[in-house]
């Protein structure tokens, strides 16, 4: 069985991860940014190890959650 994925088929998806890259390029250093300067200057270092970790706990969480409703539950949910 051959596989018929031509160039046309891919570039929505390229498209798509390019935006989100460079939304994420722009967007991260202006967000840590904001979180130096809204934090007091001896809380400086809680604020940001709070803020790195928004993406740390669904990064942990998220494939074990999902494997359970994959398992347990209907796998459309996901």
């Amino acid at each position: 069985m051959q596989l018929d994925l031509h160039y046309s088929a891919w570039s929505p998806l390229i498209l798509a991860i390019v935006i989100i890259r460079v939304g994420n390029i722009i967007v991260s250093p202006v967000s840590q940014a904001l979180v130096a300067q809204f934090a007091p200057e001896v809380m400086r270092g809680r604020y940001m190890a709070v803020f790195g970790f928004k993406w740390t706990i669904p990064f942990a969480f998220g494939p074990l959650l999902a494997g359970l409703i994959i398992d347990n539950y209907n796998p459309d949910l996901v």
